[in-house]
């Protein structure tokens, strides 16, 4: 990209050791910043900066963290030797993510003494680091801190102690700090940091690819039997998958399965002649045909009775038979529902099973699939329990699993996972209830909830029956009873501190204070349009507006972006004769003069001879005074009799 659309970071980074001639100071030489885009540039929050011998792609020498406000890490550079050097930049964001980097190549020593500037261009984006604060861009401890933690490791305690503790290729901090990575009906594998399905549960499979909701599919329906994508669905019959198999239930009225082949369904009309009332009887004969009447059983006939109609081998009621409905080969076929004849038109009888139509209309049949979790056996019936993950296949809502720390100890679905395994009654498992002699509920040495006499470590504060760690503990955050909650976002208390974990889709945590949780609506905000610090800028005259997480720009009033290109704006007045209003709207009124003085076309004046008599700008002066029988020599000036003689009824 050209200079021209560049823009130079405000923010020094480091003094860097040169091996330069004629310099007193041996570390004299400086770097700073220039982004390709001026529009990330407000993003930046740190920067992370280092040195490499050899050159970009060379061996690291010197790394340092640059805040622009709040804690950095810049250790002092080494002396550099003669050489070539690579000095690169990446770019952090609000949430420490690396969202642009650079990197320059100079040779020491350096003759001109010019500071080294390196170039940011927008890059893949990841987040920098995993422990669980970010203060401005940089990834800090809950003592202020900085943290640099090897690949895969991070300091989730905020215990300087032990630095960087955790393992980010678990289950538990997949990633990041507290990123759980349990996904519904699979077995999960954290690899690289990055949560995936390792292996789906039995009958469930990932159909959509997308490893943050598991296997989300049942290969129990009709939609996806036994394998994504394979419909079971069968000609004239109600069919089923609840063993991950197609299989026929039953056939439709007037249909019957005579060849036993599963994929053609119920492949026979029972008032063919080949096949008429059952799958053994074929009628005889010149002309066999098989007759069908209202209140009897099908039978071979030589002749169509009075009031049936012939329809290849078959006498039938077109009035009223679901196979021929209104005239001979129009049968009446609803998806996934048996569909009837009434004077002439097809009408919904029943739905198959687990389905149903719930938009009452006849046409699109028995539509809603009565196994999904906002419609589960019956029409507009939710498939959800209290701290629950639920499912529903067979038209029963079915717990799965619980969350955390929670289970289903009443075994009623209705309650839910209502046992809290932290309590002296459910004390790590539904059996398990503690006593006087251990009348509290904690940990035991090897990590598991046990009952004790006496809280330890690390749950050493009692609050009621429990031993709590009141420095994580969201329920006693920084003492017993202390909820840590935060709005529109997922708490976590570290040190004591509430803080946010996680926001809600479309929500953000732009301050960093866990008082107001996630107070950014990341949809609407210009300041914060779709990540915290991405603002939404214009040139003159324009407006900019965040819509749908996307920066958008609205014109002042009376001001237009008539040649589209956002780099001058909103540049034209739209109160001139040849923008009126809107970009290249003209105001030139037929035979008279306009104006745009205020924003809107105006006849100022009109011809000689000529008059605006119906207030219309589109048409202009359109009467002809000196003719017009019904504006004579002025406007409603009607003659009579009509005649108008040079402006002057005659």
């Amino acid at each position: 990209m050209g200079g021209a659309r560049r823009r130079i970071g405000l923010w020094g980074l480091v003094a860097v050791a040169a091996a330069g001639c004629g310099s007193d100071d041996p570390r004299a030489l400086r770097w700073r910043v220039e982004f390709e885009d001026f529009s990330i540039v407000d993003r930046a929050r740190a920067f992370e900066s280092r040195i490499l011998e050899g050159g970009c792609d060379g061996v690291e020498v010197y790394s340092g963290v640059v805040s622009v406000a709040g804690p950095g890490s810049a250790p002092e550079p080494p002396d550099l030797e003669p050489g070539t050097w690579g000095f690169s930049v990446t770019a952090l964001d609000f949430d420490c993510v690396r969202y642009a980097e650079g990197c320059t190549e100079i040779d020491l020593p350096r003759q001109d003494g010019a500071e080294v500037v390196v170039t940011l261009a927008a890059r893949t984006e990841e987040r920098a680091c995993s422990s669980t604060r970010c203060t401005a861009g940089v990834c800090t401890r809950s003592d202020g801190g900085v943290v640099e933690c090897p690949d895969g490791f991070a300091d989730c305690n905020g215990n300087p102690a032990d630095e960087c503790e955790t393992s980010l290729e678990t289950a538990d901090d997949c990633g990041a700090c507290g990123a759980d990575c349990r996904v519904p009906h699979a077995t999960p594998l954290c690899q690289s940091g990055a949560c995936a399905v390792d292996e789906c549960d039995a009958d469930w499979a990932d159909c959509d690819g997308v490893d943050e909701n598991g296997c989300e599919t049942s290969l129990r329906t009709a939609t996806d039997c036994g394998a994504c994508g394979t419909i079971c669905q069968l000609p004239h019959a109600a069919e089923s998958c609840a063993e991950g198999r197609c299989e026929l239930v039953l056939c439709h009225p007037g249909w019957a399965d005579c060849d036993g082949v599963l994929s053609n369904g119920c492949e026979a009309d029972l008032s063919a002649a080949a096949t008429c009332g059952t799958c053994d009887t074929a009628c005889g004969g010149t002309t066999p045909l098989c007759a069908v009447e209202s209140g009897s059983d099908p039978a071979c006939v030589d002749v169509c009775p009075a009031g049936t109609t012939m329809c290849e081998t078959s006498c039938v009621q077109t009035g009223g038979d679901a196979r021929h409905c209104g005239g001979c080969g129009t049968v009446c076929e609803m998806l996934h529902g048996i569909g009837r004849c009434e004077a002439g038109s097809c009408i919904l009888s029943a739905c198959e099973p687990l389905y149903g139509d719930c938009d009452d209309l006849d046409a699109n049949g028995c539509e809603t699939e009565l196994f999904t979790a906002s419609d589960c056996g019956a029409c507009g019936t939710p498939c959800s329990f209290p701290e629950a993950v639920t499912s529903c296949v067979t038209g029963e809502c079915t717990i799965d699993a619980c969350y955390g720390g929670l289970a289903d100890c009443d075994g009623m679905s209705s309650t839910g996972c209502e046992a809290d395994l932290g309590s002296t009654l459910t004390c790590g498992s539904c059996e398990t209830s503690c006593d006087d002699a251990a009348p509290v509920c904690g940990v035991d040495p090897a990590g598991e909830p046990a009952c004790l006499a006496e809280c330890a470590e690390p749950r050493a504060t009692r609050c009621g029956d429990r031993c709590l760690d009141t420095r994580f503990d969201v329920s006693s955050c920084g003492g017993c009873g202390a909820t840590c909650a935060v709005p529109n976002g997922t708490p976590r208390c570290l040190e004591g501190e509430c803080l946010v974990a996680t926001c809600d889709a479309n929500r953000g945590d732009c301050d960093g204070a866990g008082s107001n949780g996630c107070e950014v609506d990341l949809l609407s905000d210009p300041d914060h349009c779709g990540a915290c610090g991405t603002v939404c800028r214009g040139a003159g005259g324009v407006e900019p507006t965040c819509v749908g997480g996307e920066c958008q720009t609205s014109c002042t009033p009376g001001l237009g972006d008539c040649n589209a290109d956002p780099s001058d704006g909103c540049e034209t007045p739209l109160d001139t004769l040849e923008s009126c209003g809107g970009c290249g709207i003209g105001c030139a009124p037929p035979r008279g003069v306009g104006t745009c003085e205020r924003g809107s076309c105006e006849i100022v004046s009109c011809d000689t001879g000529f008059d605006d008599c119906d207030g219309s700008v589109a048409n202009g002066c359109e009467t002809d005074l000196r003719s017009d029988t019904g504006s004579c020599g002025a406007c409603g000036n009607r003659c009579t009799p009509p005649r108008c003689c040079d402006g002057a009824c005659c």
